[in-house]
């Protein structure tokens, strides 16, 4: 009995600490570029709007065409003329995003256009004073 109630305990601990510490992830749609010769794209990321600075060296992640890294329960089927990518553990806060593609000779292409999602992962505060304010007998 007792090894049910420790292992009842370990469990109660890993759920509410698996949702203290929720990841956010987001997940992102475009037109496929249909280029011969494209090796991915890149993401940008900013807390500041048109604040991303492309270079070829400061993107986010790099991905690769047709990776189809998305998470299939917010889109189960994608349309087959659209990529996707969803990008794991974005931390609370305003995020701004823009993509670029590049060849298999690293010239990249100019920036899409901005999209933007505030991430809020902090639950609210507890219900305090709660009161039991009547008891009623039903017939």
């Amino acid at each position: 009995m007792n090894k049910i109630k420790l292992f009842l305990i370990i469990g109660l601990i890993l759920i509410v600490t698996g949702v203290a510490f929720a990841d956010s992830n987001v997940t992102f749609t475009w037109d496929k570029n249909i280029e011969p010769d494209l090796a991915g794209y890149r993401l940008y990321q900013s807390a500041t709007p048109d604040g991303q600075v492309v270079d070829g060296t400061s993107f986010v992640m790099e991905i690769p065409p047709e990776a189809g890294l998305y998470d299939t329960g917010i889109i189960p089927s994608l349309d087959p003329a659209k990529d996707a990518y969803t990008l794991i553990s974005v931390p609370d806060g305003t995020w701004y995003w823009v993509l670029t593609a590049y060849d298999t000779q690293n010239n990249e292409s100019g920036k899409s256009n901005e999209v933007s999602a505030t991430v809020d992962s902090t639950p609210p505060g507890s219900p305090t004073i709660l009161e039991v304010t009547a008891v009623v007998r039903v017939p």
